[in-house]
């Protein structure tokens, strides 16, 4: 069991599968905003969801 959930190869799919949700739903925020309120950008939740992608593809990358 230890061998399956820490493979390299179960990792880069969950985690893969996590920053595909993350960009997802930063893709699904801004077309929502911007069909309702106007087309603009929130750089904050931009930065927040790019620094989580960046730390969570570091988890690709690492076997700890």
């Amino acid at each position: 069991m230890r061998a399956f959930y820490f493979s390299e190869t179960h990792r880069r799919w969950f985690f893969g599968v996590f920053v595909a949700f993350i960009v997802m739903g930063q893709i699904g925020s801004q077309t929502a905003r911007g069909l309702s309120e106007g087309f603009g950008i929130n750089e904050q939740e931009i930065l927040l969801n790019g620094v989580s992608v960046m730390f969570i593809g570091t988890l690709i990358l690492t076997d700890r």
